[in-house]
């Protein structure tokens, strides 16, 4: 029986700035970190994010973050030079999301649940 997704793992081309870059632009902690190997683990609420160093395939992979306030990450990020692809999108569904991209490509999407009543997911 499957319990949980314990982490995704992509290749990233400059592996030490990349590190960087999650760590110090996204905040995500280091939980594990192996130099010789070329391989990062970050924690990501109660998932795990790891990089590997290698030809990176931009496209392949979607990240998604839950994040309580888009609009203050999103200032946030911005004194960090990231800005969205576009201004954020309110879902049908309830919620709204910024598609970034980090260094080497990847799409990074941060989205919040709209507080819409006791049926949202962010309240049950």
């Amino acid at each position: 029986m499957i319990t949980s997704l314990y982490l995704v793992e992509f290749a990233v081309a400059d592996w030490p700035a990349a590190v960087a870059w999650y760590r110090d632009v996204l905040a995500l902690p280091v939980v594990l970190q192996v130099e010789t190997d070329r391989y990062a683990v970050f924690q990501a609420g109660s998932g795990r994010i790891a990089l590997k160093e290698g030809r990176p395939e931009p496209g392949t992979v979607l990240l998604t973050f839950e994040v309580d306030d888009l609009d203050a990450e999103l200032q946030r990020l911005a004194r960090h030079g990231l800005l969205p692809e576009s201004p954020p999108k309110t879902s049908p569904e309830g919620y709204r999301r910024a598609i970034l991209r980090d260094p080497d490509g990847y799409r990074l999407s941060l989205f919040e649940w709209r507080r819409l009543g006791a049926n949202s997911p962010s309240t049950n």
